[in-house]
């Protein structure tokens, strides 16, 4: 029942507004203003410091029918860079890509332009549905910072489900866990003395980070767990040695013990390097994310794949290895399956986005918020 040429063109609407993470005002404008020109009450939420952004997450309530069960749709509306100037090509073969050297900014102004769409298609065909809430969130890209935001005002949030619009693959992919991710900064800091005439008076930084790095567990850890290293900085003349290495490293895992023994493991070696050395070690850990693992046989994804076959669609689940505002939702109570929407190539400029699966997406999210079957509000 959606609008197959307006949802085409809305999408394409909304990849040329730049909106790098940061700086998203001017998309969460357009957005705001598109839903009140449907009548729709919009508020504003997280603002400034709490979203990292000169912009702001949106809610928009979609009132339904009584007795229906309320239903979360999200999506963000910042992208990652290159992300500015981008011009969108709809090719002979069906498929969006960026006419320039940029992202197309599907992700996520896919699943942005497919909520757009359903509220406009709800307009135009009044017919029953659930209640919908519409949440368009900031600084996704940067760190979940939108969502995260979400958490001081977790009354405003008006359902226990969700569906977030944010997952490569095609449209019938359901993520139902993704990893806990911690980042570890650490500054080794050494002695300087002449390399050459008094190499055993100094205590190399470089030297002890290697030792720390050498003993240490990284790539995939095991089935649920990975850890990396990103950053290794240390700059001297050669002659010096060095005394001050900064490093930064993640860990990842499915399983928070896991993710809290990698953390403890790598700073254990970090550790042991430094007093094996005499160094001295600075560190911090961050967690930037919470895991969830939602059960294959939950209400909700039964639900789900029902719909998603009776559009002919093939309903399946998996593990992603990276977050979302999924992570950010699931971690204050509300059960949140990220979907695929179709985009490919992700995160680098040649990023593609079948026409079909953008018109699917939208498709699903009519299905699903006026589908007959769907569940009934719990007593």
């Amino acid at each position: 029942m959606v609008n197959r040429k307006r949802l085409l063109e809305t999408f394409m609407e909304y990849v040329r507004i730049d909106s790098e993470s940061g700086d998203e005002r001017e998309m969460c404008l357009k957005v705001e203003k598109d839903l009140k020109d449907l009548g729709a009450d919009v508020i504003r939420q997280g603002h400034g410091q709490d979203t990292h952004s000169n912009g702001w997450n949106l809610l928009c309530t979609l009132k339904g029918s009584p007795g229906l069960s309320p239903l979360i749709l999200s999506a963000h509306l910042d992208t990652v860079s290159p992300g500015k100037g981008i011009e969108p090509l709809l090719g002979q073969d069906g498929v969006l890509r960026s006419k320039g050297p940029t992202i197309l900014g599907g992700d996520d102004k896919c699943g942005a332009a497919a909520m757009v769409e359903l509220a406009r298609s709800l307009k135009d065909h009044p017919v029953p549905h659930r209640t919908i809430q519409l949440i368009f969130t900031v600084g996704e890209e940067s760190g979940q910072y939108g969502a995260k935001a979400l958490e001081k005002d977790r009354r405003l949030l008006a359902a226990d489900n969700a569906l977030v619009l944010d997952s490569s693959g095609p449209p019938g992919r359901m993520v139902i866990s993704a990893p806990g991710h911690a980042v570890i900064r650490a500054v080794i800091t050494g002695k300087a003395s002449h390399a050459g005439n008094r190499p055993r008076e100094g205590i190399s930084a470089i030297t002890t980070a290697a030792r720390a790095v050498a003993a240490m567990k990284l790539g995939q850890v095991d089935d649920e767990t990975t850890a990396n290293i990103g950053t290794l900085s240390a700059v001297g003349a050669t002659n010096v040695v060095n005394p001050r290495m900064e490093f930064i490293a993640e860990a990842r895992s499915r399983n928070k013990e896991k993710l809290r023994a990698q953390t403890g493991h790598m700073t254990d070696c970090l550790k042991a390097a430094c007093h094996e050395s005499g160094a001295a070690l600075d560190y911090w850990i961050e967690q930037l994310y919470e895991g969830f693992d939602i059960p294959e046989d939950h209400p909700f994804l039964l639900e789900l794949s029902g719909i998603f076959r009776s559009m002919g669609i093939s309903p399946f689940t998996a593990a992603s290895g990276g977050g979302s505002d999924a992570n950010a939702l699931n971690a204050i109570g509300i059960m949140a399956v990220n979907l695929g929407v179709g985009m490919t190539r992700g995160h680098s400029t040649e990023e593609e986005l079948a026409e079909t699966d953008l018109y699917d997406t939208a498709q699903f999210l009519w299905e699903a918020t006026t589908f007959p079957g769907h569940a009934p509000a719990p007593d």
